[in-house]
């Protein structure tokens, strides 16, 4: 059965009902949303598992396994959330032969997928089941693109023109990752100061930049100049996106190393000295100054985000993109997503 977003969203009670649902489409921020808001929704009645499966991570007989050990919910009786990454088809056979399997009303299987062709199996399957639901996600239109935009300000309790608004509507693009990754920059940006935004908001030049300088104002958290233009032509190079994780990720195993160092109660001037290759004498002190703003807990969660971004773009992948430029913006913030995906 096919459901529009906006029925989806305005009747997620009825998706319990289902024995799974199947997200598709190129705007992979639609789909994470629906998903988000389908597992709040159901938190707020019971208490839920969410378990993530890969397919391909998976083998044959691997989705067989997974529907059965979770129909019957765990010990406490709580409800169980299996959601499915789907990168490939090679497993869509046996996910409908098994779909047949979810009996127990304690089971949901989400299906999360990048763009399935007409002649899909799996999307045709799920489109003319009575009792499965799909969710096409395609791009944002101009009236859920401001919705978006009013919902941040709103939330961040800042009041913007409606002039501004549409202005920045046109300038933004139609995936909702990209949307909200963009007026998350912003907000960084501006400190919050509502004067500050629109001039943020339309910052489109760039230029040539040092790239070790752009490094430390991330890691250290200080907007230097040209920023948002210096963050623009990063995500624009897929390559450079892959380098540029593989570096930051490397700093930040600096940076842990030394603060082990620290906790071994040697000395930060010694334990800088032991880096090889050493720290050029241009930023050490903005490094000592990183050290100083990073515990070593924050430091792993840095690295764990890096890794699991590393790994969807050489996966392919679609949402990493949108998951670099978000782990960018945290790191800048220092406020981190608890969730790992």
């Amino acid at each position: 059965m096919i459901l529009k977003f906006n029925n989806f969203i305005d009747n997620l009670n009825d998706s319990f009902k289902e024995r799974a649902i199947l997200f598709y489409g190129n705007n992979i921020g639609k789909i994470d949303y629906c998903i988000k808001a389908l597992v709040s929704k159901k938190k707020q009645n019971s208490k839920v598992n969410v378990i993530h499966k890969y397919t391909d991570e998976m083998k044959p007989g691997d989705i067989e396994d997974v529907i059965e050990k979770n129909s019957g919910g765990d010990l406490f009786g709580n409800n169980t959330l299996v959601i499915l990454h789907l990168y490939s088809e090679k497993l869509s056979k046996e996910i409908m032969k098994n779909l047949s399997n979810i009996k127990s009303k304690s089971l949901l299987l989400i299906i999360r997928s990048q763009q399935l062709n007409p002649n899909s199996l799996i999307r045709k399957h799920f489109e003319q089941a009575k009792n499965l639901s799909i969710v096409p996600c395609y791009e944002e239109t101009l009236f859920e693109k401001k919705k978006i935009i009013e919902n941040f300000f709103e939330s961040e309790n800042i009041n913007v023109s409606e002039n501004f608004k549409l202005n920045f509507c046109r300038r933004l693009s139609n995936h909702r990752v990209e949307i909200e990754n963009e007026l998350k920059k912003v907000f960084f940006l501006s400190n919050g100061n509502p004067n500050q935004i629109e001039s943020f908001a339309f910052t489109t030049d760039s230029a040539y930049f040092d790239e070790q300088e752009f490094l430390n104002s991330i890691v250290l958290g200080s907007v230097i100049n040209e920023f948002d233009s210096k963050f623009d032509q990063l995500c624009l190079i897929y390559t450079d996106q892959i380098s540029f994780t593989t570096i930051l990720l490397n700093h930040f195993y600096k940076m842990f190393k030394i603060k082990s160092f620290l906790a071994d109660g040697v000395s930060k001037s010694q334990a800088i000295s032991f880096l090889k290759p050493p720290i050029f004498f241009k930023y050490r002190l903005s490094f000592e100054k990183q050290l100083d703003r990073w515990s070593i807990e924050d430091i792993e969660i840095a690295i764990r985000k890096l890794l699991i971004g590393r790994k969807k773009f050489l996966r392919g992948d679609i949402s990493a993109n949108s998951y670099f430029q978000n782990c960018i913006l945290e790191i800048v913030s220092l406020k981190f997503n608890s969730t790992f995906q």
